[in-house]
């Protein structure tokens, strides 16, 4: 029995010699797993001045872009700003104006000429061009019954080729036709035209307004065959029965001689609109007659129809714009003006 213990002494011995040391393994020393995670940390530590660096510069940049865009934008809207007050400030000054024109028109009791309106104060001037069926300039009426419709108020055809009097003064009028009248016109330059302008009194300033031109055509003599045939090809074009119906005018107002459709060609028709806002209305071609190499120094006006009078068609003025050729051919450049015509110049 005694033995035994003796025997296991040793036993226990080692026994408990082993787990000491196992114990003072597992305490003497720190496992894997934590080391990594200090060095993790010390690392992180270590990088924290840069990341901080990288975080801090994103941020500047975003608010340095956000500053730019909300300058930029500011600077739009201050633009925006100062144009619209300028703007107003140019309407209200134009507003009142226009205020004072009515006052002073109320107290003097005739209208102000349409130049200071507010479509007249913006509008650049325009160039001014030479009427060249002017009167003073040299232009006359044919007197022939052939081809100028006879006075019915004892009033000369030359009359449309000066500036009209007052409304209710003496104008041309040809005599009962069915509303048509025709006056050929020769000019003291070879031209080539470029526009037609009507003028008659404004509606309200005449009793009668039936006696206005309506449907109104230009004709132009040339010599040269090729160009009168191609004139003639080109502006069937656009007007297809210029030519097919009846004659403009008759045994009323011309002799029964109708012009000599060989020599004679119509560059364009229109109506004259008694409605509009200016009685002075202007018509251009619808063909490029300076490409054509058109000119002459012979036109006729006709009326074809007036606006309902079936006592008389009356024209108050006619003019004529166009480039001055040579007397006798057509020149690649314009002619100028000798001193004592540009004296008698008619400006419009």
């Amino acid at each position: 029995m005694s033995s035994n213990p003796a025997q296991g002494q040793p036993l226990n011995s080692q026994q408990s010699g082993i787990q000491t040391t196992s114990q003072t393994n597992n305490l003497g020393g720190s496992p894997p797993t934590t080391d990594r995670l200090v060095a993790s940390i010390k690392e992180a530590i270590n990088k924290l001045p840069l990341i901080a660096l990288i975080f801090l510069s994103l941020v500047t940049a975003y608010f340095a872009f956000g500053s730019i865009r909300a300058s930029q934008k500011f600077s739009a809207n201050l633009a925006d700003f100062y144009q619209t007050q300028n703007t107003q400030r140019i309407s209200d000054q134009v507003d009142r104006q226009g205020v004072r024109i009515a006052a002073l028109e109320q107290r003097v009791g005739v209208a102000i000429p349409e130049m200071l309106t507010r479509e007249k104060l913006f509008q650049p001037p325009q160039p001014r061009q030479i009427n060249w069926f002017s009167f003073a300039l040299g232009a006359r009426v044919c007197p022939s019954k052939d081809f100028t419709s006879p006075p019915s108020r004892g009033v000369l055809p030359n009359h449309v080729l000066m500036a009209p009097g007052e409304p209710g003064t003496p104008i041309y009028c040809g005599p009962r036709s069915r509303g048509k009248l025709q006056v050929a016109i020769s000019t003291p330059r070879v031209i080539t035209p470029v526009t037609l302008t009507i003028e008659h009194f404004k509606k309200g300033e005449v009793l009668i307004m039936g006696n206005a031109p309506k449907v109104v055509e230009l004709w132009i003599a040339l010599e040269d065959a090729k160009i009168h045939e191609t004139v003639r090809e080109e502006i069937t074009r656009y007007y297809p029965d210029i030519f097919t119906r009846p004659s403009s005018q008759d045994t009323l107002t011309l002799s029964q001689k109708p012009l000599n459709e060989s020599r004679w060609v119509p560059i364009g028709q229109w109506t004259y609109d008694i409605w509009a806002a200016n009685q002075v209305q202007d018509f251009q071609p619808p063909i490029d007659l300076n490409l054509l190499k058109v000119a002459s120094n012979q036109f006729v006006v006709r009326v074809n129809s007036n606006w309902g009078s079936v006592e008389e068609t009356c024209l108050v003025q006619v003019r004529l714009q166009g480039t001055a050729r040579g007397r006798e051919e057509y020149l690649e450049e314009p002619e100028k003006l000798t001193e004592e015509e540009a004296k008698l110049v008619e400006y419009i």
